[in-house]
């Protein structure tokens, strides 16, 4: 009996780590989906992408700052009012983790933000944006959830622009799942927050590199 408990705790203590660097990097790892014919689909929509109040309350941290957010909320409604007068989607994209691991090691590491239970996780209200729809993502690109795609089908979408945070990591790898379904992909600089600037450079020029346009760049 003693033999079996020991075994089955040193394969739990072995599969444990295993399990959480898989789901890191899963986490940051863009998604790979079926390709789209862009061409037909003539359609844009605008994706909000992780602007709740778990996050934006993280102003003052890193390289962006209390009037870095409220610029950026202020790029993002006017580009909203601009995306409903064409009658076109405004798409909310919201972070909520999934799994009891997951939740755990985001509360411990990241205080909680983004988990299931957390009253941060809807959209900050001072953005004052009624989207078409609201998903949820359980991973860092927002196609991790298949009813992203299944809207813009619907909606004949086949351009995105995005905005909101963070630009080098959630923005970017929805980016990159657009770009990796065929998607022309728009990313508004003006409306992105990071918090390093040097990573967002960089993962900006990656994208540019694979055929996103990325307004206000350079």
């Amino acid at each position: 009996m003693e033999t079996a408990l020991l075994t089955a705790l040193l394969i739990g203590l072995i599969a444990l780590p295993i399990y959480t660097i898989y789901g890191i990097r899963k986490i940051a790892t863009p998604t790979i989906g079926p390709m789209i014919d862009s061409d037909s689909r003539q359609g844009e929509a605008l994706l909000i992408i992780d602007m709740q109040q778990d996050f934006t309350t993280l102003a003052g941290r890193g390289d962006w700052d209390t009037i870095a957010l409220e610029d950026c909320m202020q790029n993002i409604a006017s580009l909203a009012t601009e995306t409903r007068a064409k009658g076109e989607p405004v798409i909310v994209i919201r972070q909520v983790y999934e799994g009891w691991w997951a939740n755990a090691l985001n509360g411990f590491f990241n205080d909680g933000r983004g988990n299931a239970n957390s009253a941060g996780r809807k959209l900050d209200p001072r953005l004052q944006v009624a989207p078409d729809i609201d998903i949820e993502k359980p991973y860092g690109d927002a196609f991790s959830n298949p009813e992203l795609d299944r809207f813009l089908a619907e909606r004949n979408i086949g351009s995105l622009r995005l905005v909101g945070l963070d630009g080098a990591h959630c923005v970017k790898n929805t980016a990159h799942g657009g770009l990796n379904r065929g998607y022309r992909i728009v990313v508004e600089d003006s409306a992105i927050l990071s918090a390093s600037q040097r990573k967002w450079i960089t993962e900006r020029n990656r994208l540019i590199e694979r055929g996103a346009t990325v307004s206000g760049s350079p």
